[in-house]
């Protein structure tokens, strides 16, 4: 199968220095990026800024962050955030992105006005925002935000929506949520569904679940078998 060709660097550079406007300069600099070329991508994005286009901020955040700089990439949203003059879905989208990266990796309940903001905007974001609600006994509001991802077909409401119920005792439709997330791509569903059928005593299905779990990359799962090889 011939590999599809990727995006023309040349043309994108032309049209990043013919126009210099925040579309052309953040596809240029998304190329460089796809490309390798880092260094060149983070002059394109911070030229984007000089300019006061948003979106330097926004994609230089997301370079910064990749790159371990987290807290850079947060004070660099918070940036995009501030000088947004004209809000819109995008910057609910914005907003909704960096109160996941402050509750991913600083566990910040600050972090929930901006959850609350983009969560019909960055699945991620609904998704903390369902697992600080939970962590804060806010159960039964932590179901209604997690059932509504599940509702728009959001792939990340439904694990931790199926976790929600079978831990509440509600497994007929938790095992039928599990399902439903890893046949729309989530893998780490299939060790749950392991779990909770093991505990239904269907272990010839908690087996093979087991192993689709393994297959899918569930370090967990793959441990367990390990530890089941004599």
């Amino acid at each position: 199968m011939e590999e599809e060709p990727g995006p023309d660097l040349d043309a994108l550079e032309r049209a990043w220095f013919r126009e210099r406007d925040g579309e052309t300069g953040y596809a240029y600099g998304d190329a460089l990026l796809a490309a390798g070329r880092d260094r060149e991508a983070e002059a394109v994005f911070r030229a984007l800024i000089d300019d006061d286009y948003l979106s330097g901020y926004y994609a230089l955040g997301w370079l910064e962050t990749e790159r371990g700089n987290h807290e850079r990439g947060q004070e660099l949203l918070q940036n995009y955030l501030d000088a947004d003059t004209h809000p819109d879905e995008f910057t609910e989208h914005v907003a909704g992105v960096l109160g996941h990266w402050l509750w991913h990796y600083s566990n910040r309940p600050d972090a929930e006005g901006l959850l609350r903001r983009g969560a019909e905007h960055f699945p991620s974001a609904r998704t903390d925002l369902g697992h600080l609600l939970r962590i804060t006994d806010r159960e039964a509001e932590a179901e209604a935000v997690l059932r509504g991802g599940v509702a728009v077909g959001e792939v990340d409401s439904f694990l931790p929506l199926a976790k929600l119920l079978d831990e509440s005792g509600r497994t007929h439709e938790a095992e039928m949520l599990y399902r439903e997330g890893f046949d729309r791509g989530d893998a780490f569903a299939a060790y749950n569904l392991h779990l909770l059928l093991l505990r239904e005593n269907r272990a010839e299905e908690a087996s093979d679940w087991l192993w689709a779990a393994a297959q899918g990359g569930d370090e967990l799962a793959i441990r367990t078998l390990a530890d089941d090889v004599p």
